[in-house]
């Protein structure tokens, strides 16, 4: 019976430790990640006024950023041809 208990609490332990690191990462502020924040009245670009502007937010470590990059090569890109102006912000 002892042994459960010690089983059951080392699980919760690692369990708690591992939600703890995954919560540490996901709320990890941009500048950790190398991105520079903006000066004081600096905008991240100005608008393309002869054209649509497609802006896309991105977190630098993300797994989905590469899909989404892809995804914009491909349909964005490949089929559309518009000319738009694209402005990806990495944050």
């Amino acid at each position: 019976m002892a042994f459960r208990g010690i089983l059951c609490a080392t699980w919760l332990v690692a369990l708690f430790a591992g939600v703890a690191a995954m919560l540490r990462y996901e709320l990890a502020p941009a500048a950790m990640c190398g991105a520079k924040p903006l000066a004081r009245g600096q905008r991240l670009a100005a608008r393309r006024w002869d054209g649509p502007t497609l802006v896309v937010f991105a977190h630098s470590r993300c797994p989905c950023t590469e899909a989404t990059v892809q995804e914009l090569e491909r349909k964005w890109f490949r089929r559309t041809r518009s000319g738009a102006a694209v402005l990806v912000s990495f944050f």
